[in-house]
This record gives structure tokens, C-alpha cells and sequence, in this order.
């Protein structure tokens, strides 16, 4: 996620997308991961709307805020 924001911040969203679209990948299929979704989706709601992809940024973002809502009735057992 931090990486991504640098990217932006050098003019290279395109590679910032790439990067949280893997990582988004990789923490849907790891359970142990879940709970970075929300932050990888917020981050990448910002890259699309960075690159003028506004309906795709809001639905990014929409699924980040459903899934903090879902998650805030889970209890974590270590």
C-alpha cells in the first residue's frame, strides 16, 4: 500500500494499480491477510480516481466500507 502511494506520487499510478491489484489478489486468497483488504481497496479506490476511473473508485471504496462494517463483528481468537 505505502509503495503504491509513492508511485502516485511520482506520476506512476498505472504501476501503483498494478501493485495493489496483485495485492488484492493475494490477500482474497489468503485468510490470514483478510483484514488488509479494506486498506488495499481504499488505496487502489485512490489510484483509479487518479487515473479519471471514478465509477471503478467508488465501487472500490464501497466494498472497502462494506467490508469494515462486516468485520467489525468479528472477534478475533489467536
Amino acid at each position: 500500500v505505502m509503495l503504491s502511494k509513492v508511485q502516485v506520487r511520482m506520476g506512476q499510478a498505472a504501476s501503483a494499480e498494478a501493485l495493489l491489484t496483485r495485492g488484492l489478489e493475494l490477500a482474497r486468497k489468503n485468510a490470514e491477510m483478510g483484514y488488509l483488504i479494506p486498506d488495499v481497496l481504499e488505496s487502489y479506490s485512490q489510484v483509479l480516481q487518479s487515473l479519471h476511473r471514478s465509477e471503478e473508485a467508488r465501487s472500490a471504496f464501497e466494498e472497502a466500507r462494506q467490508i469494515r462494517a462486516e468485520q467489525a463483528w468479528i472477534v478475533r481468537v489467536h
